[in-house]
């Protein structure tokens, strides 16, 4: 113990941190789950975090991953109508390109990457009941 408090503060909220970071199980269950709910959500409210503030669609690490329907939906659903319907022309890897160039600077994040909206306080005694039961 008395080794921890020898520790600079700086040093000693590193491993404050690294510790809580594999402490969480952080795996998303959303999409893949088929539930709207995630073990990180409690989490996510309370420390304000937002996806959006972290993560960027590119054709690499997104829209080169999905099929091209899904690629106009997912401008479609950024209000990008009109890059929708260019991209309905384009084969799949222009779309992807497409929807980088036209995402880079909208903040948008598919919605199982979303965090959860607060609930109220009466939806909140229902879900709390109805875990409970």
């Amino acid at each position: 113990m008395t080794t921890f408090l020898s520790l600079s503060q700086e040093v000693l909220l590193s491993l404050l941190s690294f510790c809580t970071a594999c402490s969480l199980n952080g795996v998303q269950t959303r999409e893949c789950g088929h539930t709207s709910r995630s073990p990180l959500d409690s989490l996510e409210t309370a420390i304000g975090f937002h996806m959006r503030d972290w993560w960027q669609p590119t054709k690499a690490n997104f829209f080169g991953h999905l099929k091209k329907p899904q690629i106009i939906a997912a401008l479609n659903e950024a209000g990008l109508s009109g890059a929708a319907r260019d991209a309905e022309k384009m084969k799949k890897g222009d779309a992807a390109e497409h929807a980088e160039h036209h995402m880079k600077d909208n903040r948008w994040v598919p919605g199982w990457m979303c965090a959860p909206h607060p609930q109220t306080d009466a939806t909140e005694r229902t879900d709390n009941l109805a875990d409970a039961a």
